[in-house]
């Protein structure tokens, strides 16, 4: 059975620290920050995404989660 076919694949994950909410602050009062937060990590992913596709690779699939005050962005590369 011949390899040279085989897909490889790669995991990306960014991290951004968001603001921590305050005891009266709404899910509302936070989208501002999160969305700040979630452009940085775009931006920084975009490029780092574009230097790897000189060498093939291209997106496959994305997620992101929130935890404890952290945006968790993680792209699945495919070549």
């Amino acid at each position: 059975m011949s390899t040279t076919n085989a897909e490889e694949y790669r995991f990306l994950v960014r991290i951004e620290r968001l603001r921590v909410p305050g005891l009266v602050d709404t899910l509302t009062s936070q989208a501002p920050d999160v969305a700040h937060g979630l452009e940085v990590m775009a931006e920084k992913a975009l490029d780092e995404v574009q230097a790897l596709g000189k060498d093939g690779w291209r997106l496959a699939s994305h997620s992101v989660a929130f935890t404890a005050g952290l945006a968790v962005l993680t792209l699945v590369l495919v070549r």
